[in-house]
C-alpha cells in the first residue's frame, strides 16, 4: 500500500492533465495488479474524479492531478458529517446483487424453523378436514410451506387450502 501512494503522487503530478483514456491507462499502470479499475466518474466533490475499484473501494483523484486519496469522502455541513462515498458503495452493492441469479433450493425435509413446524401442524389439520383421505399429504404440506416462503405477508385462504387438497388428492 505504501508503494501505491508514493508512486501515485509522482504519477498524478505528471499525467492527470491528459485525456480520459490516457488517464485511465496511466492509472492502471501504477496500481498493483490486485487493484482492478471498475469505473471512473465525476465525484460528488467538485474537482475530483471517483475511481471505483473491483473490490468496492474508492480512490479520489483531483482534476488537476496533484492530489489523490484512498477512502471515504466526507462532507461537513451544519447538519453534521455525511459520507458521500456511501451512495456510490450502496449502488455498487445493489448492482452486484442484481447480477446474481440465486435460486433457492427447495427441500422435501421438514424444517427446523419453529414457526414453519407450527404452520405445518395447522396446515395438516386444515387439509385433513377438507379431505380426510388426502393421499399426497406430505407433498401438499411442502407445497404450502414453499407458498408461504414465496408469499410472505400474504394470508392463506380457505380457497387456497381447498385447491391444494384437490390438487394433491
Amino acid at each position: 500500500m505504501r508503494y501505491f501512494f508514493t508512486t501515485s503522487f509522482i504519477f498524478f503530478s505528471l499525467v492527470l492533465s491528459s485525456q480520459d483514456n490516457r488517464f485511465l491507462d496511466s492509472l492502471k499502470s501504477i496500481l498493483p495488479a490486485s487493484f482492478e479499475i471498475e469505473s471512473v466518474s465525476v465525484s460528488p466533490q467538485e474537482g475530483f474524479y471517483e475511481v471505483k475499484l473491483s473490490d468496492g473501494s474508492l480512490l479520489y483523484v483531483s482534476n488537476d492531478g496533484k492530489s489523490i486519496f484512498y477512502g471515504d469522502l466526507l462532507r461537513i455541513t451544519d447538519e453534521g458529517i455525511f459520507n458521500l462515498s456511501d451512495e456510490s458503495k450502496a449502488k455498487a452493492r445493489l448492482d452486484k446483487i442484481e447480477e446474481l441469479d440465486i435460486k433457492l433450493e427447495r427441500s422435501d425435509k421438514v424444517s427446523n424453523n419453529k414457526q414453519e413446524q407450527k404452520n405445518r401442524g395447522a396446515d395438516r389439520n386444515k387439509l385433513l378436514v377438507i379431505n380426510p383421505s388426502l393421499s399426497k399429504l406430505d407433498e401438499a404440506l411442502i407445497h404450502l410451506r414453499n407458498w408461504r416462503r414465496d408469499n410472505q405477508g400474504k394470508r392463506m385462504t380457505t380457497n387456497l387450502y381447498e385447491q391444494i387438497a384437490k390438487d394433491f388428492a
